[in-house]
């Protein structure tokens, strides 16, 4: 279901699965109440009558479409327009992916790029998130990805749901609003949530937080104080019974999900009908500060050994758990230093046969009313262009290491317009794309260590004058490059060689309006 405004008729139109078939109705406000005004039997092209989770998504011209799958079976997805008279009718259907069952079907945009969302069939229960990438809304589009950060807890105890893009003054952030469905599978409490996608190109990632800020006027969001890092902690996101819980690392025998959790479903316990051995572990990423962590356990009592614990910050801390508890207690391990950026969480049991511990509902959450600084994850390695660090932060996540430079692909991470002509001694050069807004960074924009011999190339918009002083000792080729922009831009070709292992310095432009394209260059030439 779904709700858009129509322009040409000043209505909001909603559309929504009606048995078999799509019904529409209509009002002058998003609240209702909303007349129905027809039902549609069919979309044309999508495989038999009905379609499978269907929403509804607004481009940003303001053109409504239904993207669904087909209702038996799922494993065809679809685009169709709404006619854009009034919206009133879902005009004939654009298969844009087959061969995978998906449900959840929604999309968002960013950046003049289109990401086709959906999760796996579960019916009720949490999922992976995938997503696919197009230029054009109809295709073609990639093939399907897993969205990274889905995988630990399967998208926060969620589904996909829709999404909303805040356009701040100063950053794009596209909201995951993912469906929890904790009246009809017990997942939780709560029945949407919602995250901050990070997006880099082909590239989408899901911050699964429990906490976090968004700033409405600037688009920028932040970690909140009270965030638990703990991924999986109420033993919810796998939904149906399992030795190796999601988000956890299983090792020695007994270990396992098991329905009676504290707050939710489920909760996770050590207990075997003979003699065991058990541990379970998280590896904690998270910003260096002072952390307090907290959990709620069951025990029978009678362990050789039963105890929770936090290493990789100073001396293990532990608390021993093997000792009758027949209600749940909160245990707690404070004073939690990190210094190196992860932890490990444990629970262990040496235990005799019938003995068992329960646990859930673990917390790891920073001491003091502001959260640790979150430093940006890496940009990955390329083969010759190594440790690449981006000082301008505020668009550090549109810069990326490119493996083939060429003709037909796009000049920079957060514009649309691409290459048209490529001099033939660049093409299938490794290079990095950066950020057409980095051009309003003042300072050095990024730095970059040599991975091997190299000639570095830089692409500087022949606009610039006079050429900043870091391109002093480059040499200026008689290479130019094109791209389609409007208007169009030329870039003049500066070169350097670099020996492996030195720092290649991008340096500061100077001028709010240029377009500055770094090809990177690290391509070895012979």
């Amino acid at each position: 279901m779904g709700v858009a405004y129509c322009p040409k008729t000043k209505k909001y139109v909603l559309v929504t699965q009606y048995n078999d078939s799509i019904l529409f109705a209509s009002c002058d406000t998003p609240t209702g109440n909303f007349k129905v005004e027809r039902v549609q039997d069919q979309i044309e092209n999508v495989l038999k009558q009905g379609t499978g989770d269907q929403t509804i998504f607004v481009d940003d011209d303001g053109q409504a479409y239904i993207v669904c799958s087909n209702k038996g079976g799922r494993g065809h997805q679809y685009i169709s327009k709404l006619r854009d008279s009034d919206y009133l009718y879902a005009e004939p259907a654009v298969e844009v992916a087959k061969g995978s069952g998906r449900e959840g079907n929604c999309l968002f945009k960013y950046k003049g790029k289109y990401y086709f969302c959906a999760s796996d069939l579960h019916g009720w229960n949490a999922s992976h998130s995938y997503y696919m990438v197009a230029d054009n809304i109809y295709g073609p589009y990639s093939g399907w990805k897993v969205m990274e950060g889905t995988d630990e807890d399967f998208s926060h105890v969620t589904q996909t749901g829709f999404f909303y893009t805040v356009k701040g003054t100063k950053q794009e952030t596209v909201l995951f609003c993912g469906d929890r469905w904790s009246d009809f599978a017990g997942n939780g409490i709560g029945y949407n949530q919602w995250v901050p996608l990070t997006v880099n190109g082909d590239n989408v990632k899901f911050n699964s937080l429990s906490e976090w800020n968004l700033d409405s006027q600037t688009g920028e969001w932040s970690v909140g104080a009270g965030n638990n890092y703990i991924l999986n902690p109420t033993f919810e996101a796998d939904r149906v019974s399992q030795t190796t819980v999601a988000g956890w690392k299983a090792s020695g025998t007994g270990n396992s999900n098991r329905k009676g959790g504290r707050t939710g479903n489920w909760c996770a316990q050590q207990w075997s009908d003979s003699a065991y051995k058990a541990t379970l572990t998280q590896d904690v990423k998270l910003p260096n500060g002072n952390y307090t962590m907290k959990a709620w356990v069951k025990s029978t009592g009678g362990q050789n050994s039963a105890l929770v614990y936090v290493r990789g910050a100073g001396d293990d801390k532990i608390v021993n758990v093997n000792k009758k508890m027949d209600s749940w207690t909160e245990i707690t391990i404070d004073d939690i230093n990190v210094t190196n950026g992860t932890v490990q969480v444990g629970i262990y049991s040496d235990a005799n046969a019938g003995n068992w511990l329960m646990f859930d509902d673990f917390t790891l959450i920073g001491n003091g009313s502001t959260p640790p600084v979150v430093e940006d994850d890496p940009i990955p390695d390329g083969k010759f262009i190594k440790s690449l660090k981006v000082n301008d932060s505020e668009n550090y996540s549109d810069w990326s290491i490119q493996p083939e430079f060429n003709n037909g692909i796009e000049v920079f991470g957060d514009r649309t317009f691409r290459f048209t002509s490529v001099p033939e001694k660049l093409v299938g050069a490794e290079w990095i794309r950066t950020a057409c807004d980095s051009k309003k960074f003042n300072g050095e924009e990024a730095s970059y260590i040599a991975g091997a011999d190299i000639t570095a190339f830089v692409g500087l918009d022949t606009r610039i004058e006079p050429v900043p002083e870091w391109l002093g000792d480059w040499k200026k080729t008689d290479m130019v490059l094109t791209d389609d922009g409007n208007p169009v831009v030329n870039y003049n070709v500066y070169m350097k060689d670099y020996k492996a292992g030195e720092q290649v310095i991008l340096g500061k432009v100077g001028m709010a309006n240029t377009l500055l394209c770094r090809t990177g260059s690290a391509k070895k030439f012979l």
